[in-house]
């Protein structure tokens, strides 16, 4: 070989190991690139777990609270309608005692009125009874025509030791009238078609509608009654017994007791004779 190919050769290795050097170098470079990616890769992976572990955790605590509070909303709503159905439920009894105390003075009311309402009635009944046995305890009588005129005498004409002047102890003389009364009822003398015992009840019906409550204190005689011992020569069915002292005026001039008052005005149409 000559010198020119031992420098050539020489040179050529020369090359190869330097190549061979870069590129043992180019690799251990790469490697550790390699691990410092790897390195980096896990520490990030790490990092990412870690974070990952405390969201996850922070989730989990969230979620807790979260559950709690849901719980105690829940309790607190469940309270609530708990504390108003008792509400309700003592306001149903409190209006259920309410209505039945109420229902118990309705019917306490009522019982009461019911009472008041029977013994009105039985009252009434008793009342319409005695009316009844008090209108049935009378006769009625009819009279005769043109009877408006009624006379009068002086109760003193009466003798005291008699039937007569013992009713006429108990009268009293009408201050307006004139007229003796005996226990609000006018003082009259009847023929003896209507009654003849003293003390007798009488009504004189008239035909202006009133009636004119009356007492028999004196009996007329046969001998100076018509034919049927109703009335006299004069027409008079009924003759009152006056104060003479206490008869107005008018009556006196007139000779008439219908101008004493105007519920006497008038002809008598019936005669109610008390038994």
């Amino acid at each position: 070989m000559n010198s020119k190919q031992i420098m050539l050769l020489t040179a050529k290795n020369f090359e190869k190991r330097e190549q061979r050097k870069e590129w043992k170098k180019g690799r251990k470079i790469t490697t550790y690139l390699m691990v410092l990616m790897i390195s980096l890769l896990f520490s990030c992976m790490s990092v990412d777990g870690s974070v990952a572990c405390d969201a996850k955790e922070k989730t989990k605590v969230t979620k807790e609270v979260k559950d709690s509070k849901k719980n105690s909303r829940k309790k607190k709503a469940g309270s609530k309608k708990a504390s108003k159905k008792k509400n309700a439920r003592r306001k149903g009894s409190s209006k259920k005692s309410s209505k039945k105390k109420s229902n118990k003075k309705k019917n306490t009311r009522k019982k009461r009125a019911n009472k008041k309402g029977s013994k009105k009635k039985s009252n009434n009944k008793k009342n319409s009874r005695k009316k009844k046995s008090f209108r049935e305890r009378y006769t009625v009588y009819g009279t005769p025509e043109k009877n408006s005129f009624k006379s009068y005498m002086s109760y003193r004409a009466v003798s005291s030791s008699s039937a007569q002047g013992k009713l006429q102890a108990k009268a009293k003389t009408d201050s307006k009238t004139g007229i003796r009364k005996v226990d609000g009822r006018y003082c009259v003398a009847l023929g003896s078609y209507y009654c003849s015992k003293i003390g007798t009840k009488i009504d004189l019906v008239m035909e202006n509608g009133s009636i004119v409550k009356c007492i028999l204190a004196d009996q007329k005689a046969n001998r100076d009654t018509d034919a049927k011992n109703q009335k006299t020569s004069d027409g008079s069915i009924a003759e009152f017994l006056v104060d003479m002292d206490e008869l107005p005026s008018k009556v006196k001039t007139m000779g008439n007791v219908s101008y004493a008052s105007k519920e006497l005005k008038g002809e008598i149409s019936k005669v109610r004779v008390y038994e």
